[in-house]
């Protein structure tokens, strides 16, 4: 959150137009501490303030309501604004060898790319760019408590890197345990 190119610190030091949304409170009074204004809740957000950038990491899949996630995005965001979402494959090959890893209740809802499209159609977005992702060090941390995965725990660390070389070529197929989708106004 603090520490890496792409972190609400590394976006702090480029502009002074900065916010979040974190439900948590502690996340939240971290956020507030750290000079970046933020909000509980997206209702919260004034009306007046409208984006040119707009990021949701891992959350969408942890919300009650993701339509108005999305009716946020098409309200708020400017003409040349863009959304950076990243959220969990349910078409990824982890979800796809155990459907377990869906992490049930705490991910609320399970994405395929189609459901991005859909709601983008519904609010008159557009996807502009997508791609999969997966990390052998998922496989590696699942099969320590995940029989169905515990040979990938037993793995060296080049045989992990042999196996992100693999993941890497799945991910031409869209089988990567995450997505990331850049989409615009249409």
């Amino acid at each position: 959150m603090w520490d890496f190119k792409g972190s609400l610190k590394y976006y702090k030091k480029k502009t002074k137009n900065i916010y979040a949304v974190e439900p948590g409170i502690e996340s939240l009074d971290n956020i507030k501490k750290n000079g970046i204004m933020g909000f509980k809740k997206i209702e919260e957000v004034p009306r007046n303030i409208n984006f040119d950038f707009i990021r949701m990491n891992w959350s969408l899949e942890h919300t009650h309501d993701p339509k108005k996630f999305f009716s946020f995005f098409k309200d708020r965001l400017k003409d040349n604004g863009k959304i950076i979402l990243s959220i969990p494959n349910y078409n990824g090959l982890i979800y796809l060898l155990d459907k377990s890893q869906v992490e049930v209740p705490i991910h609320l809802f399970h994405f395929k790319e189609n459901d991005i499209k859909n709601y983008c159609q519904i609010f008159n977005l557009k996807i502009i760019s997508f791609e999969t992702f997966s990390l052998a060090s998922m496989f590696y941390a699942v099969g320590k408590y995940n029989k169905n995965f515990e040979s990938f725990s037993k793995m060296s660390l080049g045989d992990l890197k042999r196996f992100q070389n693999i993941l890497n070529k799945l991910d031409n197929f869209k089988l990567g345990g995450d997505m990331i989708f850049t989409i615009k106004k249409n």
